[in-house]
């Protein structure tokens, strides 16, 4: 029979077990729940982390991929601290060094990447610098252009283009290098003042050209911004460029024609 009355225990309800701390209830028996456990705020910091923040940042070089590896250890050992109830701080210290590590070392790598482009095209643009070198199309830096090589037209501010031999269809060929009147003391006159003079010697060249040639090509002068001309490229580039679409030939040679 089951007894009944004030001192008949509860079924189903949860037995306590008196605090010996304060002799008041504590937590359910068999609730698995930690009394208590130290306070994040006073807990110690992951060494690993702070060094993962910092390594990107001092040691770029080789900061970025050891901020990776150093966050990620960073972070195993929390997650074990916390699960052996010994908790640490520095994730978001670790989680920073994990990125700072990935942009850096990015950066790193595209540097090198934009460094080993640089000297490849350089390289070429030295290897074809006599039109009569070129024998095939390739791809060199606008500054190594000289007279006498056909290519086709970059648009205005291109930092590279493709050149070809000349009996192959292109639709521009460079005249010559024109020197323009310098500023005061040798300073940069301006884009304009430079453009002005150039086209009007550009044009001037090209009518000196045979009349077969001129009647095929339009002058185009290119006049040096002011960071190229502090690099010392103070001439204009003097294009004569086909007004039927693509040619063959070369102008110096006067056998220019019209494409097939």
């Amino acid at each position: 029979m089951i007894p009944t009355g004030p001192s008949a225990p509860l079924y189903g309800a949860p037995a306590y077990a008196a605090d010996p701390a304060d002799g008041g209830p504590a937590t359910p028996r068999g609730s698995g729940t930690t009394r208590t456990t130290l306070d994040d705020r006073h807990s110690p910091r992951n060494g690993l982390a702070v060094a993962a923040a910092a390594v990107p940042v001092a040691t770029p070089l080789v900061g970025g991929l050891l901020g990776m590896i150093l966050g990620a250890v960073a972070l195993r050992q929390i997650r074990r601290a916390r699960r052996a109830d010994a908790p640490q701080r520095g994730t978001g210290l670790a989680i920073t060094g994990i990125v700072l590590g990935l942009l850096v070392t990015a950066a790193w790598v595209a540097g090198t990447w934009l460094v080993v482009w640089a000297v490849q095209i350089g390289n070429r643009g030295d290897a074809n610098a006599d039109p009569a070198d070129v024998t095939e199309a390739v791809e060199i830096l606008f500054v190594d252009v000289n007279p006498g090589h056909c290519l086709e037209l970059p648009p205005f501010g291109a930092s590279r283009v493709t050149i070809m031999p000349c009996d192959e269809p292109h639709d521009a060929e460079l005249l010559a290098m024109l020197p323009v009147q310098l500023g005061p003391d040798g300073t940069y006159p301006g884009l304009g003042s430079i453009q002005r003079e150039g086209s009007a010697r550009c044009e001037a060249t090209l009518e000196a050209l045979p009349s077969a040639s001129s009647t095929l090509f339009r002058p185009v002068a290119l006049a040096p911004p002011e960071d190229l001309w502090n690099d010392g490229h103070t001439s204009v580039w003097c294009f004569a460029t086909s007004r039927h679409g693509d040619v063959t030939g070369q102008i110096a040679d006067d056998d220019v024609t019209l494409a097939d």
